[in-house]
């Protein structure tokens, strides 16, 4: 269980580093003379993260108790 949560927490700071890239490259192009730009992107990048760390976190967990339960069975 260990593992699906550090898996998780793997993608969910990957997500929140090519996000928060992603989201300042479109708030820059949309809104070339703001100079809030760097910190709205970090906000949509973490928010962003914390969703795909959570949801990788239940399907690892999932994955991991679906195969435990194949292996005791046979």
């Amino acid at each position: 269980m260990a593992v699906a949560i550090l898996t998780g927490l793997a993608a969910g700071i990957l997500t929140i580093i090519v996000s928060s890239f992603l989201f300042y490259g479109r708030y820059t192009r949309q809104f070339p003379g703001d100079t809030q730009n760097p910190l709205s992107a970090l906000t949509s990048g973490v928010v962003t993260g914390i969703g795909v760390c959570a949801a990788v976190s239940v399907v690892a967990a999932a994955v991991y108790l679906v195969l435990d339960r194949r292996t005791t069975r046979s």
